[in-house]
């Protein structure tokens, strides 16, 4: 971690991510993302702005698209038996 990366609250990450707040603790706690605790006891819980990119780009779904790929439409063989042609 560099000297210059902001750490979040639990409360600033449940609103970045907006997610509720008991869903963000759940997460924290089950360490999907991750965090320092700072002080005496259990401590406060602060998360660096980078790890919480990092929960994201872990839970990135479906496919990137490369711009320059062109996609091709899909030839059948047969016709669709449902679609009826009039002739």
């Amino acid at each position: 971690m560099t000297t210059d990366q902001k750490l979040m609250t639990v409360k600033e990450v449940s609103h970045f991510l907006r997610l509720s707040l008991p869903e963000t603790y759940r997460l924290v706690n089950s360490r999907a993302i991750t965090h320092f605790r700072v002080g005496p006891g259990r401590g406060a819980i602060r998360i660096a702005e980078q790890d919480v990119m990092a929960f994201l780009e872990n839970r990135r779904q479906g496919r990137d698209i490369i711009a320059d790929e062109v996609l091709t439409p899909v030839r059948r063989s047969k016709p669709l038996k449902h679609i009826q042609v009039r002739k």
